[in-house]
């Protein structure tokens, strides 16, 4: 049987691409019915969390993607920032699924070493990264009974909560035709990598998926499909004639947050620091953040271990600064409204907006912020620095009402060990 799958994947692969994704599409055959024990969600525990790292780990293994570990977990520094979510696919109480995404921000992304993201980012666009796939074997095949409700809370995790408007991915080139053919991704650059470090030396090619342009590109290959073959009925939300599944189970947010990171010290020190050692594998740079992340837990003695790593001299740990999406009307000192743009990441002491031609650097402003539907709350600003992409304004006066949410969001986000 083996070699005549083996055979017919021969003939197809010697197809042109258009016939190629056209037979590869024929063979899609979606389940609507799950299991009602299958759960497809964030890991928010510190048992979650490891076993998506040791799921992670043996099959990156088997695949020849890393070498084997002491501890059996493949976790990264990407996997302990605030903009990266892990999801997992549970059976019962045990993980067999998991996907990591990867938010844009200043740590970059992990295929930028080897693929070029600058036409993808032009309009300042959000990209999210796809990572770290994994299904256990004894659930993989079943015509994607895991890895497409996977692949659906992915997208829509993405487009929804992430606000993302591409996703990007590097995969071996053994499996370029999946996403090509069925989830309609397109190539980011007309190349392969050979050596691709990230996952060992393996090859790796780079898609990307525009998430504005992906309904109306599922409608138009998928629409008039049967629903076992129908990837938009499958993906998309029931409000835009998809379908919703009660085992998917997203994040209730009651605000304008962009994230729902579940790390905390502890497991920082437990898991990144004691077994995965990530402490040997980050350069300076990446050593900061951690300290002033993770640094606000007096009693982590590994964030002290850092601070004689780098040799770091400077005693103040820096405000932690939180992903956003508050709508913001701007007043001038006559307190007339001159304009309205987005705050995209939030501290204390300031915030950062896109980048709004009315507001002029060193000037002061009244701000309108509204933290949640029901939540508005007034600042008084002066804007810092600017880019093309954004602005920087440091807060001059703010309510208690603005303090007391940023703690909210300190402790929501579990900075603090457990």
């Amino acid at each position: 049987m083996k070699s005549v799958k083996k055979l017919l994947t021969k003939l197809i692969f010697k197809l042109s691409p258009r016939l190629r994704y056209k037979v590869i599409r024929s063979l899609l055959k979606l389940q609507y019915d799950l299991p009602n024990d299958l759960c497809v969600k964030l890991a928010d525990t510190e048992q979650e969390l490891q076993a998506a790292f040791e799921l992670l780990h043996d099959s990156y293994v088997q695949q020849g993607y890393m070498q084997p570990q002491l501890y059996k977990l493949r976790a990264t520094f990407f996997h302990l920032l605030p903009s990266t979510s892990l999801i997992i696919a549970k059976k019962g109480d045990d993980v067999i699924g998991t996907v990591s995404i990867i938010r844009d921000s200043p740590h970059g992304l992990p295929l930028e070493k080897d693929f070029n993201l600058n036409h993808l980012r032009k309009n300042n666009q959000v990209i999210s990264e796809i990572s770290s796939l994994a299904i256990h074997r004894d659930y993989r095949g079943q015509h994607g009974l895991v890895l497409f409700p996977l692949l659906k809370f992915m997208y829509n995790y993405c487009k929804y909560y992430f606000a993302t408007d591409i996703m990007v991915l590097a995969t071996h080139p053994k499996l370029s035709d999946f996403f090509e053919a069925i989830l309609l991704f397109k190539s980011i650059e007309d190349k392969v990598v050979e050596n691709y470090g990230f996952v060992n030396g393996s090859p790796a090619v780079g898609k990307y998926l525009d998430l504005k342009l992906a309904p109306m590109m599922y409608a138009a290959v998928y629409g008039l499909k049967s629903n076992n073959k129908n990837l938009y009925k499958f993906m998309v939300p029931e409000e835009h004639g998809g379908t919703d599944f009660q085992n998917l189970k997203y994040p209730l947010r009651v605000d304008y947050r962009l994230f729902d990171t579940k790390i905390t010290g502890k497991t920082f020190e437990e898991i990144f620091v004691n077994k995965v050692e990530i402490l040997k594998s980050i350069n300076n740079e990446q050593a900061k953040f951690l300290i002033s992340y993770y640094g606000h837990d007096s009693s982590n003695e590994s964030v002290k271990k850092l601070c004689k790593i780098i040799k770091w001299k400077d005693k103040r740990i820096m405000e932690p600064r939180y992903s956003v999406q508050c709508p913001v009307q701007i007043f001038n000192a006559s307190n007339q409204l001159i304009g309205q743009t987005t705050a995209n990441n939030l501290s204390v002491q300031g915030l950062s907006i896109l980048n709004s031609k009315v507001v002029n650097k060193d000037e002061v402003y009244k701000l309108r912020i509204a933290l949640s539907q029901f939540d508005v709350c007034e600042l008084t600003a002066a804007c810092v620095w600017n880019t093309n992409k954004n602005m920087g304004l440091r807060i001059i006066d703010s309510p208690q009402e603005w303090k007391d949410y940023i703690q909210n969001l300190s402790s929501s986000s579990n900075i603090m060990a457990a």
